[in-house]
This record gives C-alpha cells, structure tokens and sequence, in this order.
C-alpha cells in the first residue's frame, strides 16, 4: 500500500510544479513562498492549500491536497462538477471553480490526487470581522448579513448544501462578497448515498450531526444559522466579539450547543434590546434539541417569512407583528361618539377576519417574535431527501375561531333582525366564493414572488403591495 505524503513531502513536491504536477497550466507556475523561501501551506483539518503563481499570466491558482486517502473523493468531485454547470451563474458567483485531477502530483514516485482552483484574495470570516471592528466599518457587517441570506436561498434553489460552513471555509474578497471554499463535505442530490468521510467544524455544527453523521438537504440548517446569528450579535453590540471570540470560531462553541440556555454567551443574546437577535437565539437553543433532519432549510430560518394561509388544511403560523409593521398604511375607523370600533378598513384584524373565512382553510396566528422558523417542524425520516414542496408546514394555531368581518352600519337595539331572502343568501355565498378564490390567487402570486423573486426584499414588497391592493378591492 502506497503511503500517503505529508505535509512536508507536499511541500518538497511542490517547489517544482515543472517536474512535479501534471496539469501544463500549473506546470508553468511558480510557488509563492514564506520568508524563509519555500512554498507558504494553509492547513486544513484533510488537506493542505498552496498558491502558485504562473510566470506570464501572473494569474494565481490554489492547488489542494489531501493530507489522506479518501475513496469516494474522485466520483463526489465529479458529481459535483455536473451539478454546478447547471446552475445559474448567481449561484456560481460565491462559488469557486475547480478541477479535480486523480493523479494531479507527483510525490515520492507515486501520483496523488489535487484539486486546482481558482485563487481567492481576500480574508476568512472571522480576519475580515476583526478588521471591520477595528476600523468601525460596521456597515459591512450588513453587507455580509444580506449576502448570507442570499447566498442561503441561492444554495436552496440549487439543492446544494455545503456541508461545512465555518469561518475558514468563508472568504471575503476584495470586492467585499463572500466566497464559500472546501467542497469535500458538499451535499446535492446525486450524492446522497455516498456521505463524505466528514461531518464539519464542531463548533459551528448541530451536536447530534457530530454523533450520529446526517447528511441530507438541511446539512447546512444549523451552521447557517450560527454564522447568521453571530454577525447579527456583534453588528448590534461588538463587544460580543472581544467577550467570546476564540482562533476556532466566531462567538460559539461546541460546548454551547451541548447545554443550549446554560452558557454565558446564551445570557448575553437574551439581554439583547433587538428581537431579532433574541429570537434566532432561543430559536438556535431549541434546534440543539431536536434532530438535523427536524429542522426548517437554512433560507427559512433567516428569512423567516410568514406564509397567509394555510396549504392542504395545515395551518401556518403568521406572525401579527410582522404584518402589523408591513400594512402600517391600513387605517382603523372609530366611532367619534362611543369610541367603540364599528368599521374596519385596514390592519391585521381585518386580514385575518377574512382569511378565516375561506373554506377548508385554518389560519393560525404565532403572537412570538421570530418564532416561525423555530417552530417550523418537518416530517421527513432522517436522511431522506424531499423536494421542498413536499416538506410538512408546522403548526402554531390560535385557540377558538376568528370573528367575522364586522358590517360598516351597525344595528339599532330595538331593530328587528329581518331574514334574508334566497337571492340574498345567494350573493352572500357568491361574495364569499370570490373572496376564497382571490386569496387562493394572492398565496400562489405571493409565494411564486417570494420565492422565485432575484431579489427577496423586493419580493416581499410586491407581495405587501398586493395584500394591500386586494384589501382596498375587497373592502370596496
């Protein structure tokens, strides 16, 4: 059996990419060295990272090397090869392109395997976060926060999971964009049966992954969230970051995850003044719990988006702060005399008057902040790959029914009721038949916007402006 090379044999190999690599482009390179003149590494936890530079073009490649033999790595790459060309290039654009070659070096008269890539200036996460404190450049922490939801929902269009998102698997480059690195843990479709030999960073990865090795489609939930929640953190208070930062990661450990609510950084986020913040960390404490498979995708849970209605009779939660702040321009008339509300024109208590209405429909109403990605529960067996339309919706109903729209004139207490007459009752049931469809028409529009949308936030403006329009239509 051929012994795999060590650090320091890659490192004699590559002084020499003439004599040692096969690829004619790399061959034509030039190692960029240390001080001490021999080719500078950066180490990974399965391979070792060099730059070599070509001598005409001045253009940089990474080569990779794996620091041991993994079986699988040859079909994987090449699956993901595939993949990746039928993406979209908004997707390949915090992508790296790569080549994997079998019998990429030359070492000790036998040939290993690398992966040539493009080079990749810039810093990792957590180097690009300290500069930004540094400097108090806290604007690019926001840059880096909407890029992250971004990138989430991207990967989520493209069935990819990345299967190890820490900081030094996050590059920020010159352009200030993030760059996702270190492939070997990726997840697509194609690849679910042949799980890589890895399960990710400790610190950033769910407990029950690091046990018991999940790999399917929501690999990515947990880390995602602890790198999202994490900017979030020090963007409203930085000195989150001298308090709890470490070399191995952000502002969480391992050690976090393994008592949720019990370590000092879980007390600083709930004194937190900003919801968000407090949310995704109560959020983040209760996924510790549960298993990888259990929880929401990664886009779900940093968009956190409500959905209106209910899908097949399953009720979704909806959060009445967050449609209170998006129809602030709803109005709500009231009685000059009595101060008793006798018109409804706007608000959420109208809308959901109306949803309740439609038949075979259950609307629910969740009163917590940011608690729709914490309570979205999903049925799939562990490890099963499902397309997202086929994901179960979780539940967080409101007790008792909701009340009917109220009648702009009301009634007199010595007026007597008269029945309506068969004509009556038949434009009541057609006003309402129309009522049902059009809300069926603005959850379809309103969900194709959300999700299909380039980009979110204006999605979601659309969708508001369409609540509005037909709200004005419907009080009419």
């Amino acid at each position: 059996m051929t012994n795999w090379p060590s650090h320091s044999d890659y490192q004699l190999a590559i002084q020499d990419p003439n004599q040692s690599l096969r690829d004619p482009k790399l061959r034509r390179c030039k190692p960029v060295c240390d001080n001490w003149g021999l080719p500078a590494p950066s180490s990974g936890n399965f391979a070792i990272v060099f730059c070599l530079e070509h001598t005409r073009s001045r253009r940089c490649y990474a080569v990779r090397l794996f620091t041991r033999p993994v079986k699988t790595q040859q079909y994987r790459y090449q699956r993901l090869t595939e993949h990746l060309q039928q993406q979209p290039r908004s997707c390949r654009r915090h992508l790296v392109s790569f080549a994997y070659q079998q019998e990429g070096i030359l070492v000790n008269g036998s040939w290993f395997p690398l992966i040539k890539m493009r080079w990749i200036e810039g810093r990792t996460l957590d180097q690009a976060i300290s500069s930004a404190l540094k400097y108090t450049k806290l604007d690019r922490l926001d840059k880096w926060i909407e890029q992250w939801r971004e990138l989430m929902q991207q990967l989520r269009r493209a069935r990819i999971g990345h299967g190890d998102l820490q900081h030094g698997n996050i590059l920020v480059n010159k352009k200030d964009h993030l760059v996702l690195v270190d492939y070997d843990g990726m997840y697509i479709p194609s690849l679910h049966g042949n799980p890589p030999d890895e399960v990710g960073h400790p610190n950033y990865q769910h407990p029950k992954r690091i046990v018991n090795g999940y790999y399917g489609d929501k690999v990515d939930s947990f880390s995602a969230l602890v790198i999202y929640l994490s900017l979030l953190a020090i963007k409203h208070d930085p000195s989150v970051w001298d308090q709890f930062h470490d070399d191995d990661y952000l502002i969480f450990q391992k050690a976090d995850f393994l008592a949720p609510g019990q370590t000092p950084i879980w007390d600083a986020l709930e004194s937190f003044d900003d919801k968000e913040v407090q949310g995704l960390a109560r959020a983040l404490a209760d996924y510790c719990t549960k298993e990888p498979y259990q929880l929401p995708y990664p886009d779900e849970i940093l968009n956190h988006v409500p959905s209106l209605i209910a899908i097949g009779g399953s009720p979704v939660p909806v959060s009445t702060e967050w449609l209170e702040e998006h129809t602030n321009f709803f109005k709500t008339a009231t009685n000059s005399h009595t101060g008793t509300q006798t018109v409804k024109t706007g608000g959420t208590e109208w809308l959901t008057d109306h949803l309740s209405k439609g038949p075979g429909h259950t609307f629910a109403v969740n009163n917590q902040p940011h608690s729709i990605a914490a309570n979205l529960q999903q049925t799939a067996p562990g490890g099963n790959v499902q397309s997202p339309s086929s994901q179960a919706r979780a539940t967080a109903t409101a007790s008792g029914q909701m009340p009917g729209p109220q009648r702009a004139n009301s009634v007199s207490s010595n007026s007597v009721p008269q029945s309506p007459s068969g004509t009556q009752q038949d434009e009541v049931g057609c006003v309402w038949l129309i009522i049902a469809l059009v809300v069926a028409l603005v959850y379809a529009v309103a969900k194709w916007l959300i999700r299909h949308h380039s980009r979110p936030r204006r999605g979601r403006k659309l969708v508001v402006a369409l609540v509005y329009a037909v709200a004005k239509w419907l009080e009419t």
